[in-house]
């Protein structure tokens, strides 16, 4: 897993960005996260864990792969978000 830091904190709510590539398995703790997708397969956590779960997936270069969603173009993004049985998606296309 390829994952880079980008600053301290995102903006006020403490949100981390980071920039993932290559096969990428998230967990719990990566739950608020916003991640720069270059080139990622990306694993979810656990559907059952997911109550709350939320994190926002953005293009940065390559195709990626989240949740059966695939982020490829420059201006796509995803927010995927845990109900504790599944995941919901949204997909924004520029």
């Amino acid at each position: 897993m390829a994952s880079t830091k980008i600053g301290v904190k995102g903006h006020w709510g403490g949100c981390y960005i980071e920039e993932i590539s290559g096969a990428v398995t998230l967990t719990a703790s990566d739950s608020g996260k916003i991640f720069l997708c270059a080139g990622a397969t990306v694993t979810l956590p656990a559907a059952a864990d997911s109550a709350g779960w939320n994190a926002t997936f953005i293009y940065k270069s390559g195709s990626s792969s989240v949740n059966s969603l695939t982020i490829d173009a420059s201006g796509d993004m995803a927010i995927i978000v845990g109900d504790g049985s599944t995941f919901q998606s949204g997909k924004s296309i520029a």
